[in-house]
């Protein structure tokens, strides 16, 4: 009876082991589980972290670009506005261009005055924003500073500079000179002057005298040109004499 009983202890003990081992092995496998669980949550929130970054991402970049768009297209349009407004308020100044281009073989003087005609509507020759002309000179609308210019070609044909003693001769001299005259000081005031020596050039000669410089200039000035010898202007070409002055 005793073997038999020791048996059934043993059995017993081998059931109870058994059922112990058991509970074990179904913790283990649910923690393992739910440590699966807990990663595939991870992996879960950390795409969808990445997901709203990128989008974020993107968005702001589109905002950008929209940003930057809205800006170039206000610089563009302030650019406009202001091209706009500079080429308007110049179209309102006061300006003139006149030229030389009196169809004769030579000019005459009036009186002692060698101050130049000029063509003030036909071709390139213009009249703006209450310029006038007349007697020769340019009326001045209104006061400001004015760029002032003027170009007068000579021509010469059969000089004869052999003789050393004709070389000194003043006369072998042209000069060009722009002149104020104003309501309260009538007599001329040089503002700018130029001249050349006609033997530094050939016996046959075209010579262009160039000048232009900002002045001061008040409502009713009158602005001339005058020469030492009108005779020798070229007037045929409006590319070769010209005249005029516009408001800064």
């Amino acid at each position: 009876m005793e073997p038999a009983t020791e048996m059934l202890q043993v059995d017993h003990e081998q059931g109870s082991t058994a059922k112990q081992r058991k509970p074990s092995k179904d913790l283990n496998l649910r923690k393992t589980q739910l440590a699966l669980a807990c990663c595939l949550i991870c992996v879960c929130v950390q795409g969808i972290s990445m997901v709203y970054l990128f989008s974020g991402q993107h968005r702001a970049a589109k905002e950008a670009d929209s940003a930057v768009q809205v800006q170039n297209w206000s610089l563009s349009e302030s650019i406009s506005s202001q091209d706009a407004g500079s080429a308007k308020g110049n179209e309102e100044k006061p300006r003139a261009h006149l030229t030389g281009t009196i169809k004769q073989d030579h000019l005459d003087a009036i009186g002692d005055s060698q101050a130049l005609p000029w063509e003030h509507h036909y071709g390139l020759a213009f009249l703006k924003k209450g310029m006038k002309y007349m007697n020769r000179s340019l009326e001045i609308p209104q006061s400001g500073d004015y760029f002032v210019y003027a170009q007068v070609t000579f021509r010469y044909y059969g000089l004869d500079c052999t003789n050393s003693k004709k070389k000194l001769n003043t006369n072998d001299h042209i000069i060009q000179v722009i002149s104020k005259v104003t309501a309260s000081y009538p007599v001329p005031a040089t503002l700018l002057s130029g001249s050349k020596y006609l033997c530094e050039m050939t016996s046959k000669w075209h010579a262009p005298i160039y000048m232009g410089a900002v002045f001061y200039l008040k409502e009713g000035d009158r602005l001339m040109v005058n020469v030492s010898n009108i005779t020798l202007v070229d007037a045929t070409s409006e590319h070769r004499t010209f005249f005029g002055a516009f408001l800064l």
